[in-house]
């Protein structure tokens, strides 16, 4: 038997796991394995999305533009070597400049297919956090995907993934 103590901001979070074969640890999620490779998984039980507690006052404006950037995240990822890409995208409606901006990883042991459906999940449990919230993330075992309306990356760190969307893709406009 095994104890995880995993610090998550001011709290501590405690899971007790009981190892057969392996453990595979994911922020407070732990997967069993038995004799199987979790290498390939890509979702699991357990995935989530976890809104922040900020709120915009130009909150419609911003949840149109983290949708479509999210969105288009989801579709680009998968195509992407590497399987990461930073991208932002304009508030439109909005007096001062804003930004959205978001990245969206998946494991490299994943396939695309892999990928493109934990990227579908993904975008699934974050998407309504941003009906309510400026920032949110979604966990699953074969991607991360994040979004915020404060800068967590460099601009000269964005991926163009305009290229990507192409082959019939919907896309809505990035900057």
């Amino acid at each position: 038997m095994a104890l995880v103590l995993v610090f998550f901001g001011r709290l501590v979070l405690r899971q007790i796991c009981i190892t057969i074969d392996g453990i595979q640890i994911s922020l407070v999620i732990c997967d069993w394995y038995e004799s199987n490779s979790f290498f390939d998984q890509t979702t699991l039980p357990g995935n989530q999305g976890l809104c922040g507690n900020r709120t915009s006052s130009r909150q419609s404006a911003f949840e149109t533009a983290v949708s479509g950037l999210l969105s288009n995240l989801s579709i680009a990822t998968p195509k992407i070597n590497g399987f990461y890409a930073a991208a932002t995208a304009p508030v439109n409606g909005t007096s001062n400049t804003t930004t959205a901006y978001a990245i969206a990883q998946c494991a490299e042991s994943v396939t695309p297919n892999g990928c493109r459906s934990c990227m579908k999940v993904a975008f699934n449990n974050i998407r309504s956090c941003a009906t309510d919230v400026t920032d949110g993330r979604a966990v699953d075992s074969g991607c991360f995907m994040r979004y915020s309306a404060t800068a967590f990356f460099r601009n000269n760190q964005t991926s163009d993934i305009v290229p990507f969307l192409l082959e019939g893709e919907t896309s809505t406009t990035l900057s």
